[in-house]
């Protein structure tokens, strides 16, 4: 009692650690290969600010984080009544739905976190009176998480040009016919086939219900 009053003579230090205390640690970060996807894969999204524009990505690079949950507490009745909260949603493990990237809002994907168990739990009682009790509980998980590279913009196609040519050479064959497919709708949100009666081909959103507008040009090849 003497110590404590000399050191702290207003009994005014603030504390420094409040109980119990939750802590956790990356110790970490192994290559997934097991989720591996095709590199070339990706995902796409709408551009809700142009209509002729949208987002693509291409598919993430699978990761396993590897960290600790350290559980600090005076008392094992306290410890017991936390760990009691955590360890039996991990059966085995605890899908959480994430939106990770925030230009693709409606891309979410489901990362697991699986309970690998937990250690010895250690026990600061033994010391003199300056020393702290300390009970720490420490429990490991891993989370099979995804790395994503970065978001790219790219025109969205609204005309199919086909050319068709005549002769059996590859260097300069004549062109005999071109048809030319745009996506076709009405200013009362019609889909058409008929490319006069058609809005700009710019205004036409990719959601839009609309039809197949087609003109050929040339006699060289007969459409039926």
């Amino acid at each position: 009692m003497l110590s404590r009053v000399s050191g702290d003579p207003n009994l005014d230090r603030e504390a420094a650690i409040v109980l119990p205390h939750m802590g956790f640690e990356i110790t970490n970060i192994v290559y997934g290969g097991d989720r591996k996807l095709n590199t070339m894969g990706r995902y796409a999204a709408r551009n809700s600010n142009d209509p002729n524009k949208f987002y693509y990505q291409f598919n993430p690079v699978p990761v396993d984080i590897q960290f600790e949950l350290y559980i600090l507490c005076k008392n094992q009745l306290d410890g017991t009544r936390i760990i009691e909260q955590i360890i039996p949603f991990f059966t085995p493990d605890y899908t959480i739905k994430c939106g990770l990237i925030d230009d693709l809002p409606d891309h979410s994907v489901d990362i697991p976190i699986e309970y690998a168990g937990m250690g010895a739990i250690e026990d600061i009682y033994e010391g003199d009176f300056s020393q702290r009790k300390v009970l720490m509980y420490v429990l490991s998980f891993r989370m099979r998480a995804q790395m994503y590279g970065p978001v790219r913009q790219k025109a969205i196609i609204k005309y199919v040009i086909t050319n068709f040519r005549l002769g059996e050479q590859e260097d300069e064959p004549e062109v005999a016919s071109r048809m030319t497919v745009t996506p076709g709708l009405t200013a009362n949100g019609e889909p058409t086939s008929n490319s006069a009666a058609s809005i700009a081909v710019s205004l036409i959103d990719v959601n839009d219900d609309f039809g197949f507008c087609v003109e050929v040009e040339g006699e060289g090849v007969i459409f039926s």
